[in-house]
C-alpha cells in the first residue's frame, strides 16, 4: 500500500473527475478537492473486500486506516497544487506529459523529489505497479 497507493489514487481521481484528467490539470484539485470524498470510500471499500477470511472487524480498520490515508493524500495534493499556484506555476502530472510547469509524480528515486515540500514528497509513483514489490530469486 506504501508504495501503490499515491499512484493509484492519482489514476482514479483524474479517471472519476473529468475536470482533473488533461495533463496539465493537476492544479485544478484547488476547486476540484470537495468533489473527491467517494473517491477515499471506493479505495477504502475494495480494500474492505479483499480478504473475506478476515473477522469483520480487521476489515473495518483496514477500510478506516485506507479511507483516511487516501483523504490524507488528496489533502496533501491540494496544499501542494496551492504551493505551486502562490508562486505563478501550474501543476502537471508527469514529466513526460509535456508542459513547462511543475509536475506532481516523481519516480521514487528521481533526485527531484528531495527538494519537494513535506506534501510533495507523498507523491512517489512508481510507472507500474509492477515495480512495487520486492524482487524474488528462484
Amino acid at each position: 500500500m506504501d508504495r501503490g497507493i499515491a499512484g493509484v489514487v492519482v489514476a482514479l481521481a483524474r479517471h472519476l473527475e473529468p475536470g482533473l484528467t488533461a495533463p496539465q490539470a493537476a492544479g485544478d484539485m484547488r476547486t476540484q478537492r470537495h468533489q473527491l470524498g467517494h473517491v477515499a470510500a471506493l479505495v477504502g471499500g475494495r480494500a474492505e473486500d479483499h480478504d473475506k477470511e478476515l473477522p469483520s472487524a480487521e476489515r473495518d480498520a483496514l477500510r478506516k486506516d485506507l479511507e483516511g490515508r487516501v483523504q490524507g493524500l488528496l489533502d496533501a495534493w491540494k496544499r501542494v497544487a496551492d504551493e505551486k499556484h502562490e508562486v505563478g506555476s501550474g501543476l502537471r502530472y508527469q514529466q513526460h506529459e509535456g508542459g513547462s510547469g511543475p509536475r506532481l509524480l516523481f519516480d521514487p528515486l528521481d533526485p527531484e523529489l528531495e527538494r519537494q515540500s513535506e506534501h510533495g514528497r507523498r507523491f512517489k509513483a512508481h510507472r507500474s505497479l509492477r515495480d512495487v514489490e520486492p524482487s524474488v530469486n528462484l
